[in-house]
């Protein structure tokens, strides 16, 4: 798990900006800014492979809290 505390910013899969993320990749990201009631996660691009990858966005501080909106995929 790797955690992002900052207020703003902006999140990368291992291929960063140009490429493509690797094979496998299991990856969670906690966001936890101090003292935030709310985020806002606002998506400029989102590529999976259909049927292997997804995204989970979860309401609480692990994998085990509630889905806040769903699993894209």
């Amino acid at each position: 798990v790797s955690t992002v505390t900052s207020a703003s910013g902006v999140i990368y899969d291992t291929g960063g900006t140009a490429g493509e993320y690797q094979d496998e990749e299991d990856c969670t990201i906690l966001i936890a800014p101090a003292c935030a009631e709310s985020i806002t996660l606002t998506f400029t691009a989102f590529s999976v492979e259909e049927g292997y990858d997804y995204l989970t966005v979860h309401d609480g501080s692990d994998e085990l809290a509630p889905v806040k909106i769903g699993r894209a995929s």
